[in-house]
C-alpha cells in the first residue's frame, strides 16, 4: 500500500482509502468521509493507517451515520472546514429582538440619570452654629470663615454690650440699647436671646430666614448657652465647639483682651471652665490653639463639607 494510504476494516470487510486524507476530522472531505462510514456502517469498525503526513493513526468506535451527519455539516468545497455557530451558541438574536433590548437599555439608562439629577439637587442650605467659651477665638474664626464662604450668610448678632474697638455696627455686631432691644423681643424678632455677663444678645430671625430662602449656608456665632437654645429650636442645626488648646491658654487670651477688669475676667475664667463639659452636647469640637486659627478654620470648612454630602439633607424651617 502506497505511503499516506490507508485500510478501514468492519468485521470481514475491509475498504481503501487514496493517500493523502487528513484524518484529524478538519479538512476531510465528505466523499471520503461517506466512503469510510459506508463500509462499518452496520457496526464497530476499526482504522489503521497513515495520516496525510505520514503519521500513524489509529481510531476505533462508532464511525457511522453520527459521524457522516457531522460531516454534512461542514462545507463541501475542499476549503477548511468550518464549525456550525448556531449549534453551539444557538440562533443569534433578531433585529427585533436586539431593537427592544436597545429600548429597554435605554429606559433605565434614563432613569439612572434621573437619579443622578436627584442626587445633584439633594444639597440644602444648611445652618452652622459655632460656638465656645468666652475668649477662644470664635470672633476671629468667624472672619476667616467669611472668606472662605463669601456666598454664605453670617449672622449679626444684636447686642446692648458697648462697641469695642473696630467693631462695625451692623457687621459685627447691632448695637442697642435695652428698650431698642426689649422692642424686638416683644415682637419675637430674635431666634434665640440670652442675658451673658449682664449684656443682652439675640440672634435676628428675619435675615436668617430670607437667607435660607436664597439656598445660602448661614454661620451664626453664640456663646454655649445660645447654641443650646439653638439646638433645641432647630435641631438640623449643626454645632461646632470651639474649645481652647488649655486653660492656661486661654487665660492669657482673656488678660491679653485688656476690656475687662480682674474680677469680671476670673469669671469669665470660671465660666469657661464650667461650659467645656457641654462640649460633648455639640456635633463637633474644633480646637482653635493660639497662632494657628487657619488649621481650625480648615477643620471646620472640612465639616462643612461633609455635611453638603450626606444624602439626607432636610429643609430648615425657623
Amino acid at each position: 500500500m502506497e505511503a499516506g494510504a490507508a485500510i478501514v476494516r468492519a468485521g470481514d470487510q475491509s475498504v481503501a482509502l487514496a493517500a493523502g486524507i487528513d484524518f484529524s476530522g478538519e479538512s476531510a472531505l465528505v466523499h471520503q468521509a461517506d466512503a469510510l462510514n459506508a463500509a462499518i456502517e452496520d457496526g464497530r469498525g476499526q482504522f489503521v493507517g497513515n495520516g496525510g503526513s505520514g503519521e500513524n493513526v489509529e481510531h476505533g468506535g462508532n464511525l457511522g451515520r453520527a459521524n457522516r451527519a457531522d460531516n454534512r455539516g461542514r462545507r463541501m468545497d475542499g476549503q477548511t472546514m468550518q464549525t456550525d455557530v448556531q449549534e453551539r451558541f444557538g440562533e443569534p438574536p433578531s433585529a427585533d429582538r436586539r431593537e427592544a433590548a436597545r429600548g429597554v437599555g435605554d429606559r433605565l439608562g434614563e432613569r439612572a440619570d434621573e437619579l443622578i439629577g436627584d442626587l445633584r439637587v439633594l444639597r440644602r442650605p444648611r445652618i452652622f452654629v459655632i460656638s465656645g467659651p468666652s475668649g477662644v477665638g470664635k470672633d476671629t474664626v468667624i472672619e476667616t470663615l467669611r472668606d472662605a464662604y463669601p456666598e454664605a450668610y453670617f449672622a449679626v448678632t444684636a447686642t446692648t454690650r458697648s462697641r469695642r474697638p473696630g467693631e462695625i455696627d451692623g457687621v459685627h455686631y447691632y448695637f442697642m440699647d435695652d428698650a431698642a432691644f426689649d422692642a424686638r423681643l416683644a415682637e419675637d424678632e430674635f431666634l434665640e436671646s440670652a442675658v451673658v455677663y449682664d449684656h443682652k444678645y439675640g440672634v435676628p430671625r428675619g435675615p436668617i430666614r430670607a437667607a435660607l430662602s436664597r439656598r445660602q449656608d448661614v454661620f451664626i456665632k453664640v456663646d454655649v448657652q445660645g447654641a443650646q437654645a439653638i439646638r433645641t429650636l432647630v435641631p438640623q442645626a449643626i454645632s461646632i465647639f470651639v474649645s481652647p488648646e488649655s486653660m492656661t491658654a486661654l487665660l492669657q487670651r482673656l488678660r491679653a483682651r485688656k476690656t475687662d477688669e480682674p474680677e469680671a475676667l476670673m469669671r469669665r475664667f470660671g465660666t469657661a471652665s464650667r461650659e467645656l463639659s457641654s462640649a460633648s452636647d455639640f456635633d463637633y469640637v474644633v480646637f482653635n490653639e493660639s497662632d494657628q486659627v487657619e488649621q481650625a478654620v480648615a477643620q471646620i470648612c472640612a465639616i462643612v463639607t461633609a455635611e453638603h454630602f450626606r444624602t439626607v439633607q432636610e429643609d430648615i424651617r425657623i
